[in-house]
């Protein structure tokens, strides 16, 4: 007997939410570094100094783990080809 296969239109849909969960993480990364650089402008009154250092590091945060999680998965379907 053989293996049921999986209707491609499911397999579509959790290829995609795998990046769409990505997209978020880095979003989330950002708007949190700003958040977080804003509050501190605010206790201090630097506004838009930690702001900015916040968006860029949340920004940098997030691409970071956006290009390991890439290349891991590239590093998974390399490896199912051989």
């Amino acid at each position: 007997m053989r293996k049921r296969e999986k209707p491609k239109i499911l397999s579509s849909y959790a290829e995609s939410s795998r990046y769409m969960g990505m997209g978020v993480h880095f979003a989330l990364t950002t708007l949190l570094g700003a958040g977080s650089g804003w509050w501190l402008d605010r206790s201090i009154a630097t506004l838009p100094l930690f702001t900015l250092v916040g968006l860029l590091a949340g920004a940098c945060a997030g691409f970071y783990h956006l290009y390991m999680k890439l290349m891991e998965i590239e590093d998974k379907e390399r490896s199912a080809e051989k």
